[in-house]
């Protein structure tokens, strides 16, 4: 299973898809896409199935390229 299957499985994240259109929440518009414990905190089931699924394909600490979640996210 890939890690689009993993989030529409989720029920809590496939219902904040669809009503907002968007997979993650950010604490207001102006810190939309800046990194910080609370944006972590309002996105932690994302982040969780997304770790999930990157050490499938890496074992050591390194950011995933865009592409590879854009092609998830895409699915």
């Amino acid at each position: 299973m890939g890690l689009a299957a993993d989030w529409e499985a989720d029920v809590l994240i496939r219902n904040r898809g669809r009503a907002k259109e968007t997979l993650t929440c950010w604490p207001s518009q102006t810190l939309t896409g800046l990194a910080s414990m609370k944006s972590c905190a309002m996105n932690a089931r994302v982040l969780e199935w997304t770790a999930t699924w990157w050490v499938s394909y890496c074992d050591k600490p390194c950011a995933i390229p865009i592409d590879m979640l854009r092609a998830e996210a895409q699915q």
